[in-house]
């Protein structure tokens, strides 16, 4: 004979329950819930947009301080060389002046 009160306290009973009670509660709740996050998900988006384009901006003037200061080196290397260049000149003709 089938006893209905353990086959209402099975866990597996309690799943079926379960599992029926969602699906009978989602199509009222879900829509509902899509409706309320939906500001929340709009202002999250927003400020990854403004964090995004912050740090754009910032990674670019980085990029162009970067960019003078190598200027600024290659300058200094290249008028350098030439002082090294027209030093190792003189020291040649002195050289040869000997000779």
């Amino acid at each position: 004979m089938l006893n209905f009160g353990n086959l209402l306290n099975s866990p597996r009973s309690k799943r079926i329950a379960v599992v029926f009670g969602v699906a009978v509660v989602a199509p009222v709740v879900l829509p509902i819930l899509g409706r309320a996050m939906r500001p929340i998900a709009k202002s999250a988006l927003k400020s990854g947009l403004a964090l995004y384009e912050r740090s754009r901006t910032a990674l670019a003037e980085a990029g162009d301080s970067i960019a003078d200061l190598y200027a600024e080196v290659q300058a200094e290397m290249g008028g350098h060389e030439a002082g090294v260049m027209a030093e190792t000149e003189e020291e040649d003709e002195e050289e040869g002046a000997e000779a």
